[in-house]
């Protein structure tokens, strides 16, 4: 990979201490207990999410076999489907079915599954556990085939299969990175601003590292969000402007924690942090909520919600696992919800002297305290599935908002603190709680991760 050495590695930023601390010497990580049995190669979408794939079109591939030993406790997790483009096309339905051969006699189904696009509720992913406990330690055959019903046959999709041991402890940390678009440091209250907005992400700033002097490498989001997922300038990576394609040669943090065996996924409101453009490259899921583009308000709620019951489901207690989540929702239009829409008012905190810029700098303010209430609802979901306790958790933005401080508004040109200046926290096990005042970057996140 085409990086400079990392501050975590330097110890430069203060950072690597906390990674020492919490770790001690780097060690051998442990036996994977996940076999996947598909190349991080092929995607398939359906509804706003793409996922690895095994994809079959009948009638010319209708199925597919891997050769496989189980593990002690043996199960299955696999989603299934009939993508985007089989839709598009008014496919007919299909059958999706899970078949084993030990090699002792006939196959055993281990699950079969019908999907009807006919029916919106099914235009989506399903997903499916199959219990191969009796089977453990076997050399197996797992068939992976689909059946179309009478019509134009459609493509089918199987989503990342995994076979996993069901009693095995990886003692890895999960990791939990939530970006807050267009958050500036300066309008959070654990910053020192005068007014209440973060209050729940100042009680886990109590509780963890937060970096005073965090900054950006560019003020505008594609960009920027490359940098934090592959700890490099936008010269190396490849996104000036947010527009081009991640350098081939580059790989992000999800395509390494991928192969080292954790389950990955990503809830995203798209605008720029587009799969296509490599942001999605090493996630298993990626979801792309793309009615949100062009600006339109952002919609925590409904991308929380997504990343909520992703942390729900069994599977995530079997392995590590790398959730990335980011939500427009305090970037511009200003929409606070009717609850909040009344925060702030009359406090005389000071702000532009023009009314019509004064009342978006307070409509952003009430967003944030928005945002910070969906955050304690999502980190809520973690400490409900006793996940929290063995979870790096993170929080920040890709760069901040302008209101005038410098005669500029929003951000994307001028580079002033109010735009450069970004929140940075880490919270988890093993990370002693301060506030750390050495100027830090997006790109000292990714080797602190790895370090860690």
């Amino acid at each position: 990979m085409n990086r400079r050495p990392s501050r975590a590695l330097l110890a430069l930023a203060g950072i690597a201490q906390i990674a020492w601390l919490a770790c001690g010497p780097a060690q051998e990580p442990p036996p994977p207990s996940a076999i996947r049995l598909l190349p991080a190669d092929s995607v398939a979408s359906i509804g706003p999410e793409t996922r690895l794939a095994l994809i079959l079109k009948p009638p010319k591939l209708s199925q597919r076999s891997f050769d496989v030993t189980l593990p002690e406790a043996a199960r299955l997790s696999v989603g299934f489907g009939i993508p985007n483009t089989s839709l598009a096309a008014g496919s007919a339905g299909a059958s999706f079915r899970v078949s084993l051969d030990d090699g002792t006699g006939s196959p055993q189904q281990v699950f079969e599954r019908h999907v009807d696009p006919s029916d919106p509720g099914q235009r989506r992913w399903f997903d499916a556990e199959a219990d191969l406990s009796a089977f453990s330690s076997r050399r197996v055959s797992l068939t992976f085939e689909v059946t179309p019903d009478p019509g134009k046959p459609p493509l089918g999709v199987f989503g990342d299969p995994v076979v996993s041991d069901a009693t095995a402890v990886d003692p890895r940390p999960n990791v939990v990175v939530i970006s807050l678009d267009t958050l500036r440091a300066r309008s959070v209250s654990g910053y020192g601003y005068a007014r209440e907005t973060s209050p729940f992400f100042d009680s886990l700033a109590a509780q963890g590292a937060l970096f005073e002097e965090a900054i950006t490498t560019s003020v505008t989001t594609g960009p920027s969000h490359m940098s934090l997922f592959t700890g490099l300038y936008p010269v190396n990576h490849g996104l000036a402007t947010g527009l081009e394609h991640k350098a081939k040669s580059v790989h992000t943090m999800a395509q390494v924690l991928r192969a080292a065996g954790y389950q990955t996924a990503a809830f995203t409101e798209d605008g720029y942090i587009v799969r296509d453009r490599g942001f999605g490259d090493g996630f298993s899921e990626y979801t792309e909520n793309t009615a949100i583009m062009h600006h339109g308000p952002g919609d925590a709620r409904k991308t929380f919600g997504q990343a909520e019951h992703w942390l729900s489901t069994p599977a995530r207690a079997r392995q590590p696992f790398y959730l990335f989540v980011h939500t427009y929702e305090v970037h511009s239009p200003y929409r606070p919800p009717r609850k909040y829409q009344g925060l702030f008012e009359g406090d005389g905190n000071p702000g532009p002297e023009d009314p019509v810029l004064l009342r978006q700098r307070d409509n952003y303010d009430r967003e944030i305290r928005y945002v910070d209430d969906k955050l304690r609802e999502l980190v809520g979901t973690l400490d409900e599935r006793g996940l929290r306790e063995h979870t790096l958790l993170l929080i920040l933005a890709d760069h901040g908002e302008e209101f005038q401080e410098h005669g500029h508004y929003q951000h994307g040109g001028a580079v002033f603190d109010e735009a450069l200046r970004i929140p940075l926290l880490f919270a988890g096990p093993g990370i002693p709680p301060g506030h750390h005042a050495e100027q830090v970057s997006l790109i000292d996140v990714m080797p602190t991760i790895l370090d860690y």
